[in-house]
């Protein structure tokens, strides 16, 4: 959900599993050029996903893994590398996942 930072009305919305993610929303990490990437649990033992939703809500891309991510946040590093935690059942220490960008 985006608000106008104005008046606080509604700009756009969108419903993760429109796109094939599922699960709760976990966190979201914004980019420089106003890019959110978004992270999704997964549901009944599918991996979760990171979303890239533009400034108008449309999906840049999505990125499926196969593990959940139970509580975790997409991080943008200094040079705008992003790393998603995931987490294994059977290991509760997160994997950090850089994904390239391009």
């Amino acid at each position: 959900l985006a608000v106008s930072p104005g008046d606080g009305a509604v700009a756009w919305s969108l419903d993760p599993e429109s796109v094939g993610a599922g699960g709760s929303v976990n966190g979201v990490a914004l980019d420089r050029t106003g890019v959110a990437y978004v992270s999704t649990r997964g549901r009944d033992g599918s991996g979760g996903q990171v979303l890239a939703v533009d400034g108008e809500g449309s999906v840049l891309f999505t990125l499926p893994l196969d593990q959940p991510l139970d509580l975790a946040r997409p991080i943008l590093g200094p040079r705008g590398d992003l790393y998603v935690g995931g987490s294994l059942r059977d290991n509760p220490c997160p994997l950090l996942v850089p994904v390239e960008l391009g």
